[in-house]
């Protein structure tokens, strides 16, 4: 069984910040069967998509160095067309040997290793795994199988829409697949920590205020329990 974590990202500030920490913190641990892609778009790009190869030097145990996927896709930054940049990201990997995609963003910690043992418990079709968001899977962090991935890939086009998870909700529907119960979040700058942090497979670090490289303070902490 194998996961491809799509990372939505985005080179503008304070995004790329947040990327790189992602990069130094979550994504520098090597589990095997788990792989990660960053994905963007760039409107400099017509017609293909491009691998760019990051490296990151981890500020944590050794300064351990790894090299990090991104890849940008013939799309607008623009927010209403986070959908086809995710579809476009689809495209680009879809020959790759995987089971399930684990689709998430700049504000999330993946305990990658967590997300493998959670998978592992998930049938390998019909999983639109996430937490519901009033008849969708919220886009924060949503684990699809092969065949609910295929329906994106093949069925979203490039008309902007607003909300990219309410559409993937739209579109499980129609083709009968319902939310698949189980999933785990915690929101880190809106749940009650004192005793600790659970210990699971996705934290949302997305702050409370208007200050997003609040969400590089959370990534850390979360790395240190680790």
């Amino acid at each position: 069984m194998k996961i491809i974590i799509l990372v939505q990202g985005c080179e503008d500030y304070p995004y790329k910040a947040i990327q790189d920490a992602q990069m130094n913190t979550w994504d520098n641990v090597q589990v095997d069967n788990v792989d990660t892609y960053f994905y963007m778009g760039n409107d400099k790009h017509e017609d293909e998509t491009e691998l760019v190869v990051q490296t990151i030097v981890s500020p944590f145990k050794e300064k351990s160095v790894s090299k990090h996927k991104k890849i940008f896709v013939p799309c607008s930054e623009s927010y209403n067309m986070m959908h086809w940049r995710y579809k476009l990201a689809l495209d680009y990997i879809w020959n790759e040997d995987w089971d399930f995609i684990f689709r998430t963003n700049t504000s999330s910690y993946v305990d990658k290793q967590k997300l493998f043992d959670f998978a592992n418990t998930m049938l390998t079709e019909k999983c639109y795994c996430g937490i519901d968001g009033g008849g969708f899977a919220s886009g924060c962090g949503v684990l699809i199988s092969r065949d609910v991935a295929k329906i994106f890939k093949d069925q979203f086009d490039s008309h902007p829409t607003d909300s990219e998870d309410c559409l993937m909700g739209t579109y499980a529907t129609r083709n009968e697949i319902e939310i698949t119960k189980g999933a785990k979040r915690f929101d880190y700058y809106f749940a009650d920590h004192s005793n600790g942090l659970p210990n699971i497979y996705h934290y949302r670090c997305k702050s409370d205020t208007e200050d997003r490289t609040k969400d590089i303070q959370a990534f850390y902490n979360i790395h240190k329990t680790k």
